[in-house]
């Protein structure tokens, strides 16, 4: 057999683009039987094969957030209650505990908690005055720090008798109210970082079984939460922003 006789000779047979076509082939039809598989299966089906075929062409499974779990904030709220703790021991000063509040530190809030007999008259919601110098310093605070403040009043669970507050809810409620009204009243904060909240004699810190405790459990605490949207905050004071110069358009020369 010469050199033409054996070049002819290969190329007989099926060619060799045509086992490629039909590897393509077969791998488009399994395709669409998974496609049509799909439209009638329920979804944990749908996840057992999925991680199968991942699992087969060695792709690496995602790992997803847990459902129903909060997210980890960790060492960002560290940071954070540690600044708030700092600006207000810096601005409250060292007697912060003989004016009559506490500062304390739980989970991812920091708590400025003011005892009642410094703070209101027995059965009043009217701030006292000699308080106000200091609330005007726990509003600096709150001026300088990016956390939303939650203002919460309580009660003992000795009845009320006033013609103004029909229950403890009333007086608890109206005693955070007057708190928020005081440090809101300069505009230097925007009043959407506060809330305010009155739960009454349901959450005594402790058992209503001495005036001590009782006198305890009337408190109003200023409590600093992390910011609902941070990425809109901005802790500027307002009189800041107000007395701000606007820049001025250019005026042409003639």
């Amino acid at each position: 057999m010469n050199r033409r006789d054996r070049f002819k000779s290969k190329k007989k047979g099926t060619p060799i683009w045509v086992l490629s076509f039909s590897d393509m082939m077969t791998l488009l039809l399994g395709f669409f039987i998974l496609l049509l598989s799909f439209s009638s299966m329920d979804l944990a089906r749908y996840k057992e094969i999925s991680g199968s075929l991942k699992r087969t062409f060695g792709a690496q499974k995602e790992k997803e957030p847990a459902r129903g779990r909060p997210v980890q904030h960790g060492n960002a709220d560290k940071l954070r209650t540690d600044f708030v703790m700092g600006k207000i021991k810096s601005i409250l000063g060292p007697g912060l505990a003989k004016s009559g509040l506490e500062a304390e530190v739980v989970k991812d809030k920091v708590i400025l908690r003011m005892k009642d007999d410094i703070t209101f008259d027995l059965g009043q919601a009217r701030i006292k005055d000699d308080i106000k110098p200091l609330l005007a310093k726990v509003r600096q605070v709150i001026e300088s720090v990016p956390d939303d403040v939650r203002i919460i009043g309580y009660t003992d669970d000795l009845p009320i008798k006033s013609p103004v507050y029909h229950s403890n809810w009333d007086l608890s409620a109206a005693r955070a109210a007057s708190v928020a009204d005081f440090l809101l009243e300069s505009k230097t904060i925007a009043e959407n970082r506060f809330s305010v909240i009155g739960y009454g004699e349901t959450r005594p810190v402790f058992p209503n079984d001495s005036p001590e405790h009782r006198a305890k459990n009337r408190r109003v605490e200023i409590v600093f939460v992390r910011p609902v949207h941070p990425s809109e905050l901005d802790v500027t004071p307002l009189i800041e922003k107000t007395e701000r110069p606007q820049s001025q358009p250019a005026v042409k020369q003639r």
